[in-house]
């Protein structure tokens, strides 16, 4: 489906829902720059043939004719509040960045960028908004981008004050708002996949086992290495070769302790599919 979307000309972003527990059925969201592209991306996945019984349902999804937006109070908008709010999204840009691995010459040359105080910081929202799906005001970091309209509608504003009209004074509102963005500074973190630890003794016993097979002993003082023939010494240098050299061997015993540990966290996982609904394959 993500390669056929792909092809497709216009494709902004796509997210993925979890998996419903029940039947396992699941929603992909796309976003397109035009109407008529989202209609030709329409197209190409109702022709789409997938494997092994599962159905893909396609729908063109309209805009809504109305967007809501959430303001924020008037003190948000005081020069003083608007320095302040600059220097702390540009401490979550960075933070954000450096999670997602963004390069840093990207990230110094968003916060590097020439304008007003307020100029940067609406710049610096847009970036945490379209890039890292994360609501400035709201302190709320969506999964992907729906999540985020559902949870703080199209946008979170600020209202615009002009030399008539002086924004009030830092207040309650403000603080709390301050708190919550460096609470969110302080725990945000990215949970990444980890691999499967081969330190374990099963695993370590299993690749000795390997480096044992590969080797040869030719005669005193003299070994060599199966898989290239090359001379050493003693056996522990032949291993020493072969854990560096043919790692290659130990790919069945990567790929089993892999197996292992994604059973063990879908065995773990609360909201893991209900299996009974998949089809049967003969």
């Amino acid at each position: 489906i993500f390669d056929v979307l792909t092809d497709c000309s216009g494709l902004l972003s796509v997210a993925w829902t979890h998996p419903a527990a029940h039947d396992m059925s699941r929603e992909m969201r796309a976003r397109f720059a035009s109407p008529a592209e989202a209609r030709a991306a329409l197209n190409a996945l109702a022709v789409l043939q997938l494997n092994h019984g599962i159905t893909l349902r396609p729908v063109l999804v309209s805009p809504s004719p109305e967007l809501v937006a959430l303001v924020a109070p008037p003190e948000m908008s005081h020069p003083d509040r608007i320095r302040k709010d600059e220097a702390i999204s540009a401490r979550i840009v960075r933070h954000l960045d450096s999670l997602f691995g963004i390069k840093p010459e990207i990230t110094q040359a968003l916060l590097g960028a020439v304008g007003s105080p307020e100029a940067k910081l609406d710049l610096q929202l847009l970036y945490l908004q379209r890039v890292h799906h994360f609501c400035f005001y709201a302190a709320t970091w969506g999964k992907d981008e729906w999540d985020l309209k559902n949870t703080c509608e199209v946008a979170m504003v600020r209202m615009h004050v002009d030399c008539a009209q002086q924004a009030p004074a830092e207040g309650a509102w403000a603080r709390l708002h301050e708190k919550r963005l460096e609470a969110f500074l302080a725990s945000a973190q990215l949970d990444r996949p980890s691999m499967p630890l081969m330190q374990t003794e099963k695993a370590s016993e299993k690749m000795s086992e390997a480096c044992s097979a590969n080797i040869d002993k030719l005669e005193e003082g003299k070994f060599t290495c199966k898989l290239c023939g090359k001379l050493f010494k003693g056996p522990e240098f032949v291993e020493k070769h072969i854990r560096k050299v043919h790692l290659d061997i130990f790919h069945p015993i990567y790929e089993e302790a892999n197996q292992q540990a994604a059973y063990e966290a879908y065995t773990a996982d609360p909201r893991k599919p209900n299996m009974d609904c998949l089809p049967l394959l003969s």
